[in-house]
Parts: structure tokens; C-alpha cells; sequence
């Protein structure tokens, strides 16, 4: 994997994304875990290798992060209300 260059943004529902050599994440993923930002970086870097989820991205993941099942799932569970441009506190 190459180097990319990495921005915080404000966008859909998605933690994260990889395109055209930039990884942009959301800016509320910084009140995660750090094991689940941690799963997110490296979810997106792998797509600098492989632009889709085959059995390759998933291997690359692991080599990464070995427990990315468990991590993954614990992103799938955190709701998605944490993702809203609006103030979830209320």
C-alpha cells in the first residue's frame, strides 16, 4: 500500500471512504474508540490495494487488524443518529 493523504469531513452516513488516493473520514468518528477508528483506517486504506470487499480486501484487513470481524460489527451496532449533522445530545 502507498501512502494517501487523509482529510476529516462532514458527509453522508459513512465513517469512511477511500477515493482516488484520499482517505476521508468523518469528523465524529474522532469520539469512537480508538480500536473502531483504528478498523475504519485501515478498511479504507486497504481499498487503496483493492477497490472492492473480495476475499483479497477482507485478507488485507486482517493482516492489518486481525479482530476486524469483532471491530466491524461493533461499527455496524453503533447507531447511526451518532453520523447526524445535527446535535444527538438532545
Amino acid at each position: 500500500m502507498h501512502p494517501a493523504q487523509t482529510t476529516a469531513r462532514s458527509a453522508d452516513h459513512r465513517w469512511g471512504e477511500y477515493h482516488d488516493d484520499v482517505v476521508s473520514l468523518h469528523w465524529r468518528l474522532i469520539l469512537a474508540p480508538k480500536r473502531i477508528q483504528d478498523y475504519v483506517l485501515a478498511h479504507e486504506l486497504a481499498h487503496a490495494k483493492y477497490g472492492d470487499h473480495s476475499e483479497s480486501f477482507w485478507n488485507t484487513v486482517g493482516t492489518l487488524i486481525p479482530d476486524y470481524q469483532d471491530r466491524r460489527e461493533s461499527v455496524v451496532l453503533m447507531p447511526q443518529a451518532f453520523l447526524c449533522e445535527r446535535d444527538v445530545s438532545r
